[in-house]
C-alpha cells in the first residue's frame, strides 16, 4: 500500500494543470480505493473486468514513471501504451 500512495504521491506532484491533477485524483481512487468495489459491482453483473493497472505497479514507482509516462504528464509513452495493450490482449485472449 506504502509502493501505490508513493507512487500515485509521484504522479500527483508531476501533474502541471488542473486537468491533470483531476486525472491523478481519479486514479488515486480507481487504483488505490475502490478496485475491489469495482470488481465486485462487474462480476456481479457478468461484466469482465480487467486490471490495467496493477502491471504499472510490478516496478519501483520512479521506473515505472520513468519508463511508462511522458515526463511531467499523465499520458502513457509507448511503452506504457503497450503494457497496457498487452494487459488486455493477454486477458481477452480471442474474445474481442
Amino acid at each position: 500500500m506504502k509502493s501505490v500512495l508513493r507512487y500515485a504521491g509521484q504522479a500527483l506532484a508531476q501533474a502541471l494543470t488542473f486537468g491533470a491533477i483531476t486525472l491523478a485524483l481519479d486514479f488515486i481512487l480507481t487504483a488505490v480505493l475502490f478496485p475491489g468495489l469495482k470488481k465486485s459491482w462487474a462480476e456481479a453483473r457478468g461484466v469482465r473486468c480487467i486490471d490495467g493497472f496493477a502491471p504499472f505497479f510490478r516496478e519501483p514507482a520512479d521506473v515505472a514513471i520513468g519508463k511508462y509516462f511522458i515526463p511531467g504528464d499523465v499520458h502513457f509513452t509507448e511503452a506504457g501504451n503497450r503494457l497496457l495493450y498487452d494487459t488486455v490482449r493477454t486477458a481477452v485472449g480471442d474474445d474481442w
